[in-house]
């Protein structure tokens, strides 16, 4: 007898009917309806797959069946409503923008691309299927920096109240490894919803206080985008987290679970897993002076390179080199204080530069050399290790808080994308 492949969803056939005619074969149907898009169960199945075999890699405890297919279902109904969203917006990603990301996995992993291709097979990972993945997560990764990131702004004066307020803390440079479980609110909740979620939020913690295990209950139980990890945040200084779950902080020990903290999105329950210590940072100096020749009509390369050469050869019979600075190099800016440059770190100047630095000792005078503004000689003078922990905190402060506002506006954002969104759950019958 012929026997007719379809999409048991697609035609409206039942799953009850189907397993009464013996003519029919299910290869497929639909789970959840997103506005105009589906979520098909083999979605669902591949997706919980590969969250299953990442548990299982990382050792940890699989949630019941029941609700991880709910956790896992509810991020593709939110990956789908992005997915969505960008498409209105027209955001695409082309095959080279594939394929650069790809070879920078590969050479990240250190490997060529045809071992990163045998090593995603070895895992069970079909390439074009990695590509699909891959072009979804740009996709979304550039959505969000259109619709959040771009946004975002830290100003100096954010920056330095960030590290008054943070100051005792930075300077002690201690590091929490924090899990985290997350119980959400919509915008204009009213009070009894609120103080409802607010009771969830206790009740998880009093089981927690009563022996549960956080990371079984975060990955059941937490909404935060974490939570199939255990709501792991990872290592955060105080400076990293948002004010709130600092003051929390501060008064726990290692084990410690927090009461419920309120913010603009939901409640919060944080665990404090483990404190460690964090070293001053230290940056390695140069400072050095140089005679700059540019190149032009009248004098090419190689008279660039005759001059200094000849230059190089009176300051190293004795004649002082910033003096020949003054007289004849071409940078304006440093000429008149003998060629001196200020210390900078690495990779804060032209690498030819650095690269011909990096080969003297103190006192030595490089051979000609050439970067984008053209040929030089250079003598090192110091190099140095220098305390940088300032600047160091004001640059690592502006990251933190971009970081933290993209964290709280992207939860937001996603929020008001789901709720926002027409789903229905299709149940087989």
């Amino acid at each position: 007898m012929r026997r007719f492949l379809i999409i048991l969803c697609l035609l409206g056939v039942s799953a009850n009917a189907a397993a009464q005619d013996d003519d029919i074969v299910i290869l497929d149907r639909i789970v959840a309806l997103v506005n105009d898009g589906i979520i098909l169960e083999s979605d669902l199945q591949a997706e919980l797959s590969r969250v299953v075999l990442e548990l299982r890699r990382a050792k940890r405890k699989i949630p019941p069946d029941d609700v991880l297919r709910k956790q896992v279902l509810e991020r593709l109904i939110v990956t789908e409503t992005q997915l969505q969203r960008a498409k209105q917006l027209g955001i695409d990603i082309t095959d080279a923008q594939v394929n650069e990301s790809t070879q920078r996995i590969a050479k990240n992993n250190r490997m060529s691309l045809s071992d990163f291709r045998k090593a995603l097979l070895a895992e069970g990972y079909d390439y074009l299927k990695f590509r699909s993945d891959l072009r979804r997560d740009l996709v979304i990764q550039q959505l969000r920096q259109r619709e959040v990131e771009k946004r975002i702004n830290v100003s100096e004066q954010e920056i330095t109240e960030h590290l008054a307020i943070n100051r005792q803390q930075t300077r002690k440079s201690v590091e929490h490894h924090l899990r985290h479980i997350f119980i959400g609110v919509t915008e204009g909740s009213d009070p009894d919803t609120l103080a409802a979620q607010r009771e969830r939020a206790e009740a998880i913690r009093a089981q927690l206080m009563q022996g549960a295990d956080f990371h079984t209950l975060a990955a059941q139980l937490s909404e935060g985008e974490n939570a199939l990890e255990g709501g792991d945040l990872g290592w955060r200084t105080f400076a990293q987290m948002p004010a709130r779950f600092a003051a929390a902080i501060e008064e726990m020990e290692v084990g410690d679970v927090s009461p419920p903290i309120r913010s603009n999105v939901g409640f919060h329950l944080l665990k404090l897993e483990a404190v460690r210590g964090e070293k001053r940072h230290m940056i390695r100096q140069t400072r050095a002076r140089h005679i700059l020749l540019s190149t032009h009509l009248v004098r090419d390369d190689a008279a660039a390179q005759k001059t200094l050469t000849e230059l190089r050869q009176r300051a190293v019979a004795g004649e002082s080199f910033e003096e020949l600075a003054r007289t004849y190099s071409e940078d304006h800016v440093t000429a008149s204080e003998g060629g001196s440059l200020d210390w900078f770190a690495a990779g804060t100047i032209d690498p030819a530069f650095e690269a011909a630095l990096a080969e003297l000792q103190p006192g030595d005078i490089s051979q000609p050399f050439q970067t984008s503004l053209g040929w030089h000689i250079a003598q090192l003078l110091q190099r140095r290790e220098a305390d940088n922990t300032e600047a160091f905190l004001r640059s690592r402060a502006r990251q933190q808080l971009w970081r933290i506002k993209v964290e709280d506006e992207t939860r937001l954002w996603l929020r008001r994308l789901r709720d926002e969104a027409y789903v229905e759950y299709i149940q087989p019958g």
